[in-house]
């Protein structure tokens, strides 16, 4: 190194100098190093005050904005003071992406590395604070410093000594403004946020959004998101400022794009800030993949685009009498300044005096962040107050709908009630009428039918053999007729007036006795057997209406003999004493068809029937049941399909006296008689085919009449050589005897 090369250089010099910082102005020479290779060594060879080597600097020269070389500066300090100096040498911005620091001492040379491309744990302590250098100069000690740069961004440089106290303090007194600057921002993000939350409203959520990233960016380019955040992650270190700051300015777009969509604000140059918004990302994601120093140039015309675009912007919407059009025409405003200052900078042509006057570096100049941050939240602040007296206008018209659709539900409320009202008593009023028809007509029926039925009983002592057969057809349909009207007489009974009970004393011995003589009756039309079990000792007398038990007894047995043929019928009665005397209870058990679990909803209804019978209206189970719950208890069922049926309640007496009976034995019929004793005449009449035959006999077991004479009329015309058989069929039919029809008709079948 040639020593006469250092000699040439004029020192900046600390004596008497109480004024801090010191400005390089005048002490520092440049040199550019076009391909970056060159070491220390080759730099400390290189001329001073010369073309071919380092130049002196002026200001215009550290403004050199975007370059791809690698620029050396080279200064000497020398400490005139009798005392020793703690110093900070600053290079004037804090975010290079590599900066090296070579400190001459007598013969030696020291290096220190910091920078946005140099890990933390790399890089020496006392410089992490804005990229500054310390120094320790002895009393007349004078040193020689060079600086070696690069940077993707644009390279602006004020170089400054401070002594070590006036740099701490300028460093607090950053970080107090920075702090505010980053509350501010997010104290503006929360709000948004709540905002956006509780409205509801998409923009706000989009400004929260905003906000925090706009805190990123301007952290990272103040380098604390290096020293807290990503130490190590150099790469990243080193493009997040682009990829945060172009992120920033296209979320700004959209939330415009979506506020003036949300006002319905009609916008010609929509399409344009579209393609502005996309562009901006664009530049976002090519910083992220691409080179960062084409991504900075080009992001320097985008962000120039945006800065004018947003006045326009607001001025649309001033125009369009958009809510805060006016705070918006200001916030577009002061964009488009530190925009157009930004370019300035990065151009290298800021002038002096905007240095002089404390707005250099105006993307980390604490004046000019936070009065963009009072635009913003003057801005919020308006739109808060705005949305508040939307609320509220909303809440009021909310109210005064609510108040009119309440008087108008109370008017349609009332109108509908009446009608309501006017219906009910309407439909009970022919109810009543229906019910009341119902019973005239069946009391009207019931009193020549059973004219009929004591007339037929008095010709049975005068009629000859051959005229009994007729007379006891004319006895047997009449019975089914006075059957089918006692039904509709007690189902117009209980819907007129509900069944009354009229409870006496009942001697329960005479009234089983009584039920038994009837069910043995019932069970013998097909040939079912039937048993009464007493399982308990019974009270001999009680307080109860006999008639209406007895009713539902033989409403029961009655029902069981309908449906079961050639099986079984059973009556189990069961008593034990309780508190209010006696518990009875019933149970009527079958052998028959069964009935379908969907269908035992329906049996208690009126006129409901599981299955068509002939001669049965479908009012026995519920004329048996309505009687049954005004004795207190409740008619229950057991049945399955093809597992017969078991119908219980249980009722509550009292009794008179203490004395009890027992049946020591079950009661039961005897077996019926077999069908081939009832009809003797299928040996010598000729029978149609047995696959006809079969239809005659489901025909006869549902009770089909009207069926069973379609088929004598059609299987007559087919079969005319069985006329004997047909005739026998026609007579059976004629007394209305269906179980010996079916007994013709399974005759030597097999079934």
């Amino acid at each position: 190194m040639a020593c006469a090369s250092l000699c040439q250089g004029e020192p900046l010099s600390l004596q008497d100098n109480d004024n801090w910082p010191v400005s390089f102005s005048g002490h520092v020479q440049v040199y550019e190093d076009a391909g970056g290779a060159m070491t220390i060594d080759q730099a400390a060879r290189l001329p001073l005050d010369d073309p071919r080597g380092f130049r002196p600097a002026t200001a215009k020269d550290l403004q050199i904005g975007y370059s791809r070389s690698a620029w050396w500066l080279s200064m000497d300090i020398v400490n005139d003071q009798a005392e020793r100096h703690s110093l900070r040498l600053w290079p004037g911005t804090p975010t290079l992406a590599r900066l090296d620091y070579y400190i001459e001492r007598g013969t030696a040379w020291s290096h220190i590395s910091t920078g946005q491309k140099i890990p933390l744990s790399e890089q020496d302590q006392e410089s992490l604070h804005r990229q500054a250098l310390a120094l320790s100069l002895g009393p007349g000690e004078r040193i020689r410093i060079f600086m070696r740069l690069e940077s993707s961004s644009a390279i602006n440089l004020q170089p400054r000594v401070y002594s070590e106290a006036a740099f701490l303090n300028v460093v607090d007194r950053t970080t107090l403004w920075d702090g505010i600057l980053f509350g501010g921002l997010l104290a503006l993000a929360w709000s948004a946020l709540l905002i956006g939350v509780l409205s509801p409203s998409f923009r706000f959520l989009v400004l929260s959004a905003l906000c925090v990233v706009i805190t990123l960016y301007e952290a990272t380019i103040r380098n604390y998101t290096k020293l807290h955040l990503w130490p190590e992650a150099i790469e990243w270190a080193h493009r997040s400022a682009f990829v945060l700051g172009h992120l920033s300015l296209f979320m700004f777009m959209a939330f415009v794009l979506i506020m003036a969509r949300s006002e319905k604000i009609h916008w010609p140059a929509r399409p344009y800030y579209i393609a502005l918004a996309v562009l901006e990302l664009a530049v976002a994601a090519a910083a992220l993949l691409l080179d960062p120093y084409f991504a900075a140039y080009f992001g320097l015309i985008t962000s120039l685009l945006f800065g004018i675009s947003m006045p326009v912007a607001a001025f649309l919407l001033l125009k369009n009498a958009a809510p805060t059009g006016r705070l918006m025409l200001l916030t577009g405003l002061f964009i488009l300044f530190h925009s157009s200052l930004r370019a300035v900078e990065r151009l290298g042509f800021l002038p002096q005096f905007i240095v002089d006057i404390g707005l250099g570096n105006p993307g980390t100049n604490p004046i000019i962040a936070l009065g963009g941050l009072a635009t913003n939240l003057a801005v919020l602040t308006a739109w808060i107050v705005l949305i508040g007296k939307q609320r509220q206008a909303a809440q009021d018209t909310l109210i005064d709908w609510q108040a009119r659709e309440q008087e108008r539900l109370k008017e349609q409320i009332a109108l509908k009630t009446t009608e309501l009202n006017k219906a009910l008593q309407y439909a009970e009023e022919k109810s009543r009428q229906k019910t009341e028809t119902l019973g005239y007509i069946g009391h009207d029926l019931r009193a020549p039918t059973a004219t009929i039925v004591g007339y037929t009983r008095l010709l049975g002592d005068v009629v000859t053999a051959e005229q009994d057969r007729n007379v006891k057809a004319i006895e047997r349909s009449a019975q089914y007729q006075l059957k089918l009207i006692d039904e509709l007489l007690e189902y117009a009974k209980n819907e007129l007036k509900p069944l009354e009970l009229k409870p006496s004393p009942t001697d329960m011995e005479q009234i089983l006795d009584d039920v038994l003589q009837c069910a043995l009756s019932l069970c013998s039309l097909q040939n079912n057997q039937f048993e009464m079990d007493v399982q308990s000792a019974i009270p001999a007398t009680t307080i109860l209406d006999s008639q209406r038990l007895q009713q539902v007894l033989l409403n029961l047995i009655s029902n069981a003999a309908k449906f079961t043929r050639n099986g079984h019928i059973r009556l189990a009665v069961h008593a034990a004493r309780d508190q209010a005397g006696w518990s009875l209870a019933f149970s009527v058990s079958d052998t028959g068809r069964g009935i379908d679990p969907a269908k035992q909803s329906i049996i208690f209804s009126a006129f409901e029937q599981e299955a068509i019978h002939q001669g049965s209206a479908g009012l026995g189970l519920y004329i048996a049941q309505s009687i049954v719950e005004n004795m207190d208890g409740k008619l229950t069922v057991k049945s399955a399909a093809g597992m017969g049926s078991q119908f219980s309640f249980q009722i509550h007496v009292e009794a008179i006296g203490d004395q009890t009976i027992c049946w020591s034995t079950p009661l039961e019929n005897a077996a019926p008689p077999a069908a081939s004793d009832k009809f003797r005449i299928a040996d010598q009449t000729p029978m149609p085919p047995a696959e006809i035959r079969v239809d005659l006999a489901k025909l006869a077991r549902d009770g089909q009449l009207t069926d069973i004479e379609d088929w004598l009329r059609i299987q007559g015309k087919a079969y005319p050589g069985y006329a004997s058989f047909f005739n026998e069929v026609r007579n059976a039919l004629y007394v209305l005897d269906l179980e010996q029809i079916e007994s013709m008709a399974l005759a030597d079948t097999g079934h």
